[in-house]
């Protein structure tokens, strides 16, 4: 059993040189979203490491945060060891901050970070999460930086940053490629922010389920012109189902895709709609009846398809047929398999 999920999200804005503006209020935003469900149900253990431009402008509601502390190199490493050092259904390490590449690697920069001694290595995380994968302690482990060079993080080595080794269980979101800068202002990264976003209900699946896969659909989808500037960077290694970071309300009723295995018999089944559904009322208006009703909302969650993409009402009139789309035989297979279990 993995029974906990846990977070470390560590944001910098004071650094005794090149100082930043928005990276703690990313880790604010972040920490209120991954603490609860949609149902106000616990989700994420969280530990805070904030280094603001201001420590009395900061206001969290959160037990486990760090006291303001310089957050050099070694309070960093410590915390990232501690995170992937334990049995968890899923644990997360979210950073932002300055990202820094030289010949020697590529860095998350800690506050005190120099040219030649920046902060961590992204290349000595990787060794402590790879040492966690072998031991197979965490379920599945997903890394977000939303800072300059991102990119390289995951790659085999730094001399070869076109080829990534992610160990099994991992997902790896970064804000941009190892050549690029991360865009950051007062009101944050552009990253962080779809992330926020996807969280707050944009990036959940028809049943409300937010994965990494999701979120990573909800970046490239809803916010596609927000990367003229820099490239999103999505990085997996997952073979079984992605585990679920957090649940949303869905926003129509479960009981609508409960159908699907019971209108399509088989995953290739064409069902044959009929005149039937609809009926003229009084003023000649053409109704359509419960049924049709379901198919049309099933239509709308992309769940199903009218071959020969026609209206519903004309398919109806024309006896068309439908059947399920990708996305529908996905969910007719896990109501399958939830129905056996």
């Amino acid at each position: 059993m993995f029974p906990t999920k846990k977070a470390l999200l560590i944001g910098i804005d004071n650094y005794d040189s090149s100082k930043l503006v928005g990276c703690v209020n990313d880790v604010i935003k972040l920490d209120y979203l991954l603490s609860i469900h949609d149902d106000k149900f616990p989700n994420f253990e969280r530990k805070l490491m904030l280094a603001p431009l201001n420590q009395n402008s900061v206001v969290i509601e959160n037990d486990q945060k760090e006291e303001f502390l310089k957050i050099n190199t070694n309070k960093m490493l410590e915390g990232i060891k501690e995170l992937f050092s334990h049995k968890a259904e899923l644990a997360l390490l979210y950073y932002s901050g300055h990202g820094f590449i030289n010949e020697f690697g590529g860095f998350l920069v800690a506050q005190d970070g120099e040219n030649y001694d920046a902060g961590v290595r992204m290349r000595d995380i990787m060794t402590i999460i790879e040492r966690a994968s072998k031991k197979k302690i965490i379920q599945e482990i997903i890394v977000i930086l939303d800072c300059c060079h991102s990119g390289l993080f995951g790659n085999v080595s730094d001399l070869e940053p076109e080829i990534a080794k992610i160990p099994q269980g991992v997902t790896i979101i970064a804000a941009c490629e190892h050549f690029e800068f991360a865009t950051c202002n007062s009101r944050g990264g552009i990253l962080t922010k779809g992330i926020c976003n996807a969280l707050n209900g944009g990036g959940a699946d028809p049943l409300g389920n937010i994965t990494a896969m999701s979120l990573y659909s909800h970046l490239t989808g809803s916010l596609s012109s927000a990367w003229s500037t820099q490239t999103l960077v999505f990085k997996t290694n997952i073979t079984k189902k992605y585990n679920i970071i957090k649940k949303c309300h869905p926003d129509f009723e479960f009981s609508i895709l409960k159908l699907i295995p019971n209108l399509f018999k088989d995953i290739n089944y064409e069902y044959i709609l009929t005149p039937s559904m609809i009926t003229i009322d009084e003023c000649g208006d053409q109704i359509l009846d419960g049924i049709a009703k379901r198919f049309l909302k099933l239509m709308k969650l992309g769940m199903i398809e009218i071959i020969g993409n026609e209206d519903i009402v004309y398919a109806i009139i024309n006896s068309s047929k439908c059947r399920l789309t990708p996305l529908g035989r996905y969910y007719w297979r896990k109501l399958k398999i939830d129905n056996k279990t």
